[in-house]
């Protein structure tokens, strides 16, 4: 989850049965406790998505990519992401 801020694209995901998502927003302290809480969410801030590294995921390749950005062009953010994505992920 690009810009995942309070955590709502990232609550979704949860909703919809994600067995983990990896939170990354380039704040602090803005995902709702009860989200960061949860075992199946990774919380990485201060990270800004156009820095994002295969280390910062783990080695984990992500089989989906969401991304709610403001302050930062979608054409920016997205390809250190999808370039990390497993083979067939969706974004």
């Amino acid at each position: 989850d690009i810009g995942a801020s309070t955590g709502g694209f990232t609550q979704v995901l949860l909703e919809r049965a994600a067995a983990h998502v990896t939170a990354i927003d380039v704040g602090h302290g803005q995902m709702h406790p009860e989200i960061a809480g949860d075992p199946r969410v990774t919380v990485i801030e201060g990270l800004n998505a156009r820095d994002l590294s295969a280390a910062d995921l783990g080695g984990l390749a992500p089989d989906f990519v969401v991304c709610d950005v403001s302050f930062i062009s979608r054409r920016l953010a997205l390809p250190p992401a999808l370039a990390l994505a497993a083979a067939g992920a969706r974004a």
